[in-house]
């Protein structure tokens, strides 16, 4: 099972890419993501890079332990969890547009043997929080307000 959303930023490549590889500061903007946490001995507000490992706590998701698999300075960024049956790999993709924009693509990928089962319980939920991250990483890029967070069901009970 695969979730991918691509849209456009005005903004140039290089915040982009410092927007979304501080995911330190992810809490305040994404509202996909409620707290993060470093691991590793990472100080927070230190870059991630290949190997990193945070803590991330969504919303109507347990706390997940999330590893940086692929880097590719301004360009893309892969990080996975592990769960007994299955894999999460959340790709993060960065193309230059010319013109101070950008084409951004964030893709959520379920694999194992108990990916089906993601994908009746967690399926809409994931599209959901992958919509939400790319739609906050543009308002953030381009210096929008971020959204109030949701207190709805349909919006994500904290």
């Amino acid at each position: 099972m695969s979730i991918e959303r691509v849209i456009e930023i005005s903004a140039p490549v290089a915040t982009v890419w410092q927007v979304w590889t501080d995911v330190d500061d992810w809490p305040t903007w994404n509202s996909a993501v409620t707290q993060v946490a470093r691991l590793g001995g990472e100080a927070p507000g230190t870059p991630i890079g290949p190997g990193s490992r945070a803590r991330l706590r969504q919303p109507q998701l347990p706390a997940a332990i999330w590893e940086v698999t692929e880097w590719e300075p301004q360009r893309r960024w892969a990080w996975a969890t592990r769960q007994p049956g299955a894999t999460t790999t959340g790709l993060h993709v960065i193309e230059d547009l010319g013109d101070g924009r950008c084409r951004v693509t964030a893709r959520a990928t379920h694999e194992g043997a108990l990916r089906g089962v993601l994908r009746l319980v967690a399926g809409r939920l994931s599209a959901r929080l992958v919509d939400r991250e790319v739609a906050d990483l543009r308002r953030r890029c381009e210096g929008q307000p971020p959204p109030a967070r949701p207190t709805t069901p349909e919006g994500f009970r904290h």
